[in-house]
Formats: C-alpha cells, sequence, structure tokens
C-alpha cells in the first residue's frame, strides 16, 4: 500500500490513475489499462487461480524473492508453467541476496542480469553503547532485547515491558540523532506492528511540539 502511494507520487498523480495496489480487504486498481498493480503474493496467487494466464498482465516482478515461503514458491512454479503458454509474459524476479543460478536453473537457464551497487559502510551499535545518547533514567537494554518465557502471564507481562521499554529507547535515541547528527534518515525494526504504531505516533507528536 505504502509503495503504491510512493510510487504514483513519484509519477506526479493520484492513487487509482496508473497505479494502485491490492492486499487482503482492501483493493485500489488503477482506473486505466497499462497501469501498475502492487499487490501481496497471496493475491497474486489467487489470481492466477482465476486467471491461469494472467491475461492482461505483460510483467510480473517479484521482489525479494530470497524471503521463501510456500505462497511464494507455489506462485514461482505457476509462472514456470504458464510461461510456454504466454510468451510474451516477462517475469522480472529480483533479491539482493539470493543464488541467482539456482533460479535460472529453476528458469529453464533465463538470463541473469546483476547490477553492481555501492556498498556503504555499516557501524553496528548496541544499546548498551547508547546509553550516552539517552536521557537521565531512560532504561537502555535490560529488556528490550530480553525473550519472554514463554506461554506463561509471567511471560506475557514481560513481552508488554520489553515492548514498552523498546519504544521509550527509539524514541530517546531518535530524538538525539535528529537533534546532534547530520541530515539522513534513520531506519527503524521493532518487534510488531503495535509498538511500530506507537512509535510512529509519539515521534509525529514530537514533531509538532
Amino acid at each position: 500500500m505504502a509503495m503504491a502511494h510512493r510510487v504514483a507520487c513519484e509519477r506526479g498523480e493520484a492513487l487509482r490513475d496508473t497505479v494502485g495496489y491490492h492486499i487482503r480487504l482492501d483493493s485500489q486498481p488503477p482506473s486505466t489499462n497499462g497501469g501498475i498493480l502492487f499487490c501481496t503474493t497471496g493475491m497474486l496467487v489467487r489470481r492466477c487461480q482465476v486467471d491461469t494466464l494472467l491475461k492482461g498482465v505483460s510483467h510480473v516482478v517479484l521482489d525479494e524473492a530470497h524471503e521463501r515461503d510456500l505462497q511464494q514458491d507455489f506462485l514461482l512454479v505457476l509462472l514456470k508453467d504458464m510461461l510456454p503458454q504466454r510468451k510474451d509474459l516477462r517475469v522480472v524476479i529480483m533479491s539482493a541476496t539470493l543464488n541467482p543460478h539456482l533460479f535460472c536453473n529453476f528458469f529453464h537457464q533465463c538470463p541473469h542480469v546483476p547490477i553492481e551497487e555501492q556498498a556503504h559502510p555499516v557501524e553496528v551499535l548496541f544499546l548498551e553503547d547508547m546509553a550516552h545518547m539517552l536521557p537521565t533514567g531512560q532504561p537502555a537494554a535490560s529488556g528490550a532485547s530480553r525473550a519472554p518465557s514463554g506461554g506463561s502471564k509471567e511471560g506475557e507481562e514481560e513481552e508488554e515491558v520489553a515492548s514498552a521499554i523498546a519504544v521509550d529507547t527509539v524514541i530517546a535515541v531518535v530524538e538525539h540523532i535528529h537533534v546532534n547528527e547530520e541530515e539522513g534518515a534513520v531506519l527503524v525494526f521493532l518487534p510488531g506492528a503495535l509498538p511500530e504504531g506507537e512509535a510512529v505516533a509519539r515521534l509525529v507528536q514530537i514533531g509538532k511540539s
């Protein structure tokens, strides 16, 4: 959904002009022919079940192909079986880490196009290393990465505490980076949609204040 909005914005048009999306329980397809539709693997598998030749589709782009799961493997089989009957269909499989020879062999020695990319230096810092960034009294690491005890009420409480600490720590670190570091972007991973949503909402509120 976010990718569709981003691409539509960069093309200088509104969503559903020529760019749309289709996810579970929500569909905003492009309103014109020749459009771009972003969808989940599951949605494309379902479409293949209804339309076994994907009529009207000229290209299928499968990104992050190294994230193998049952649906994706099933989709690859469907596309492989489809190609002899749809010689005009172009299938593009992308990934930064997959084994290209494995996929080339699977698709009958299809072409492989390597794309050179610039490697950027990455400095790994743990929460303990960032203690100086946090306000006095802010928990740095105790509980933020601790695995909860499985199944028990105590384990669920530990998980809630760890999640709360993670959000508080992320907000403190992002604030420090925003104030003290050079202009750029910050990429944050949190354990689940709820802490992610809470962190975003709180950071947006801080930005408005």
